[in-house]
Parts: C-alpha cells; sequence; structure tokens
C-alpha cells in the first residue's frame, strides 16, 4: 500500500527525512488527484480561511523557507518550547474569534475551484464535517470537508460507489 502525506498547520515542518524513515509520499500543498474517478483537489484548508488576518499572517510568516531553516536550526529543547507556547497563543487567540471567521472563505473555495478548474475539493483544517454542494461558473461542484480525529468519528471514503462517511472501528 502507498501511503500519502498532505502537510498542515502543525506539521507543515515534515520533510523529507521524515517521508523517507516512514515510507511516506510528501503531496504538494494543492495535490490534484482522481478520486473515484473524478479529478479532485486536496488540500489543508487553513489558506482557505481568509477571514481570519491574524492566521494568515502567521502562515505566510512560518512557511517563509528561511524562517523554517533558522526555527529547525535551533536544539529541540527550544524548538518544543517555542511550539508549546505557539500553540497556546492559538488557543487564546480562537477564544476571541467567531467561528465563521475561522471556517473558510466561500469566495476562497470558489477561486480555487474555478484557478484548477475542478469539480471537487476535499479539505480539512476546519473540521467542520460536511458535503457542501455549489455552483461554480454554472458548473455543479463539491465540497467535502474532513472531521478532526479527536472524537472517533468518520472518514471519507471512496470506491466504485462514490464517496461516503465511514464511522471508525475505534473510539479516540
Amino acid at each position: 500500500m502507498h501511503t500519502f502525506f498532505l502537510r498542515g498547520n502543525r506539521d507543515f515542518l515534515a520533510g523529507e527525512g521524515l517521508a523517507r524513515a516512514a515510507r511516506l509520499e510528501l503531496l504538494p500543498e494543492h495535490a490534484l488527484v482522481q478520486v473515484c474517478g473524478r479529478r479532485t483537489l486536496l488540500t489543508h484548508g487553513d489558506e482557505l480561511c481568509t477571514e481570519d488576518l491574524a492566521y494568515q499572517a502567521f502562515r505566510r510568516r512560518v512557511r517563509d523557507p528561511d524562517w523554517m531553516r533558522a526555527f529547525l536550526a535551533r536544539p529541540l529543547a527550544q524548538r518544543r518550547a517555542e511550539i508549546e507556547s505557539l500553540r497556546s497563543q492559538s488557543e487564546a487567540h480562537k477564544r476571541g474569534k467567531s467561528a465563521l471567521m475561522m471556517d473558510v472563505s466561500l469566495a476562497a473555495v470558489v477561486e480555487v475551484l474555478r484557478r484548477y478548474g475542478l469539480p471537487r475539493l476535499i479539505h480539512g483544517h476546519t473540521h467542520r464535517q460536511g458535503r457542501h454542494e455549489m455552483l461554480v461558473d454554472g458548473a455543479a461542484c463539491e465540497r467535502w470537508v474532513l472531521p478532526d480525529w479527536y472524537s472517533g468519528g468518520e472518514v471519507l471514503v471512496g470506491d466504485d460507489g462514490g464517496l461516503r462517511w465511514e464511522r471508525l472501528p475505534w473510539s479516540g
């Protein structure tokens, strides 16, 4: 079995070393794949939360190659301390933001589907599980939002019958 890895907001520093050690194939931020016979765009989804300007500024900073190199050059204990500090700050900032601000922007979703000319987008990040139908330039499109893993919820499964939610056989 081949395992793919799409980096997100908490594991964006995962690199080729991890991929080799874990026998993973790293996917680009926007991965174009075939899912159940349909061209589909996979993305983590945090770049689609364009209303959250503070998060987008943070995202640009920590995705900068110079910042990443400098961060990874620090001793492990220092990196762990900074990560814990960033997580605490993130949780504090989220408490002051509306769910709508932290969700994906419909305009950003339409823009990315239009840019790639695709009928389907699958993403996570917001973890507001669901399937959303929309029209983009007159074409029927769908957006699937993956749930989180904390509650032992469901996964998106694709086979000859199409995409569907399937309950995990364990609970978190």
